[in-house]
């Protein structure tokens, strides 16, 4: 599904070439690849049960 987003779905988040990869923003932020994959799926976790709460 196109989302609009210019360019390809990165192969890996682990690829530090592609930018907004986890792997890429970490040289940028200092924030290490394996806390934001956390942070982003307790994100979306959290946006899918309030979503199902507010459909109650």
């Amino acid at each position: 599904m196109s989302r609009g987003l210019d360019g390809e779905c990165p192969g890996d988040c682990d690829d530090q070439d592609t930018p907004y990869t986890p792997a890429w923003q970490e040289k940028y932020t200092g924030i290490d690849r394996k806390t934001v994959l956390q942070f982003a799926r307790e994100w979306a976790s959290t946006a899918l049960a309030g979503e199902q709460v507010s459909a109650a």
